[in-house]
């Protein structure tokens, strides 16, 4: 997800893995299975993560129009935004995607199938009948109201 990316991107350049004392010009993509990623470090001190929950490459070519907006975008405060990260479960969705906002999974089992250790899943609101072992350390939060699993 983006925030743990961002933090990393503050103390490491990207391309050597060495811990920086100050902002770099620095980038890497890649993705998994239906994902595009790319991360930028400039020297300005801004980083910018492009994720998509969808595969070729779609990232890099965004994100020269994003570093634009964000130059559009004068007089921001940029420190008092945050990052919403993870991935999202909808009990209510007709199948399951990639754990996007707009492409969620929508079982537990599918979900735990897809998530590692340190994963944190956001649940839309919602409720599940699912009953079992969650093995996997996963911070779980259901910002937009009441979700209910093992009903």
């Amino acid at each position: 997800s983006a925030a743990p990316l961002l933090t990393f991107m503050d103390h490491y350049n990207v391309e050597s893995g060495a811990f920086i004392s100050s902002a770099v010009d620095a980038a890497k993509n890649g993705g998994l299975r239906g994902t595009s990623t790319r991360i930028q470090q400039y020297s300005n001190g801004f980083n910018i993560v492009v994720l998509f929950n969808y595969g070729g490459g779609h990232a890099d070519i965004v994100l020269p129009q994003v570093y634009a907006m964000i130059e559009w975008a004068s007089g921001i405060d940029w420190e008092s935004l945050k990052c919403i990260d993870g991935f999202w479960l909808d009990f209510n969705a007709s199948s399951s995607g990639f754990g996007g906002y707009n492409d969620p999974f929508h079982t537990m089992t599918s979900t735990l199938t897809e998530i590692t250790d340190g994963t944190k899943l956001r649940v839309k609101p919602g409720s599940s009948n699912w009953s079992g072992t969650i093995s996997t350390r996963t911070l779980i939060d259901a910002p937009f109201g009441t979700a209910i699993i093992g009903q």
